[in-house]
């Protein structure tokens, strides 16, 4: 082999040496360059959901109600009723079953809110009582307390002048009364052409496999949170009548108030129940004088929620239903965080949702 081809050879091996060295430079960068591109997606995606929420989220809870309810309608069709006539059946339903609950919580609920103060007054006192060795720390903060806000008659005249919790959900009206409206007109107009939009969507698939998937991707997403929240809600019915027996039993008052509350904040995984147990202490604060009075119904109620959450729910629901906590309390907090306490109750009907249409795309990750 002459120097000339033994130059040409060298000149081609740094040449390729170069070049696999740079391809080796870029594959990292491309790498990263894409999971930037998906990070920056998700973080915009986010962010629109987060201030569109006023919008957004009733919308995508009267689609989630809709998936929901879509074998009630199927099973009405079948019967000979229109889609239409069984859509707008169920809204009015629905409707009607809401009011009646909001009727009949109204009064008691006006009441109790409206001795929030009181309530708060009592476990600070009691509290005060306990916890002994901070008293001095106290003395200091009511001094505080007193030089800024004027001593303690206006801080009671403040306190006795503020609404009760249905003042101000009738002062929030017209912003509650668009979400509804927003809600079940999603809602109807879901159920009642719920076949046709499945129709075009499919139609936009040209390969008949994708076809096949996705149409089976909606029938499992239908039926699986179907089954879910009808049974869901069927366990906290059942909850929230053993709550108010077992309150009842304490001698709380208002017992029927605190089982509605216990099975419809049962929805909202984690916040829901921690928020009754302190609702319960507050009411037996200013209603029994021993501790252990005060402390009954709120772990009474702890106990009940357990059993509930640990042998009940589970039990009925099977496997198919099984994740890990972890990923149910991030998807709680996200959505919580997106959109306030109607996120929390919508938390894991959008797990659910997310898990089978991952499934669907990628069938060898599944989110358990």
């Amino acid at each position: 082999m002459s120097h000339h081809e033994e130059g040409e050879l060298t000149i081609a091996a740094l040449a390729h040496s170069e070049t696999a060295e740079s391809g080796g430079v870029r594959r990292p960068l491309a790498t990263a360059a894409n999971f930037a591109t998906v990070g920056l997606f998700i973080i915009a995606f986010v962010a629109v959901l987060h201030f569109g929420s006023s919008i957004l989220a009733p919308t995508v809870g009267g689609f989630l109600v809709g998936l929901t309810l879509a074998p009630v309608v199927d099973w009405l069709k079948r019967r000979g009723l229109p889609p239409a006539l069984s859509s707008a059946l169920i809204v009015l339903t629905s409707v009607g079953a809401i009011a009646g609950l909001i009727v009949a919580m109204a009064v008691p609920l006006e009441t109790w809110s409206a001795r929030i103060p009181e309530i708060t007054s009592e476990l600070e006192q009691k509290w005060e009582d306990i916890r002994g060795p901070l008293e001095r720390l106290k003395q200091v903060e009511e001094k505080v307390n007193e030089a800024t806000a004027g001593g303690d008659e206006a801080a009671m005249e403040v306190a006795v002048k503020s609404p009760g919790l249905v003042t101000a959900m009738v002062s929030s009206a017209p912003d509650i009364s668009a979400h509804v409206l927003i809600f079940l007109a999603t809602l109807y107009f879901f159920l009642a052409g719920r076949t046709e939009f499945r129709r075009q969507v499919l139609a936009s698939f040209v390969r008949f496999r994708r076809r096949r998937a996705a149409a089976r991707m909606f029938r499992e997403i239908e039926r699986s949170l179907s089954r879910y929240v009808l049974t869901i809600a069927g366990i906290n019915a059942t909850f929230g009548i053993i709550v108010g027996l077992v309150m009842w039993g304490l001698g709380l008052p208002s017992p029927h108030l605190w089982g509605a509350m216990a099975a419809v904040l049962n929805f909202a995984l984690y916040i829901g129940p921690a928020t009754m147990a302190v609702i319960l202490l507050g009411v037996g604060a200013i209603t029994f004088d021993s501790a252990a009075a005060v402390l009954a119904p709120p772990l009474a109620f702890i106990t009940l929620n357990l059993m509930e959450g640990q042998f009940i729910t589970p039990t009925v629901l099977g496997h198919r239903f099984a994740m890990t906590p972890m990923v149910v309390f991030l998807s709680l907090v996200l959505w919580l965080w997106v959109w306030g306490i109607l996120g929390a109750f919508m938390a894991v009907p959008l797990l659910i949702v997310f898990r089978i249409v991952l499934y669907h795309l990628a069938p060898r990750f599944r989110l358990s």
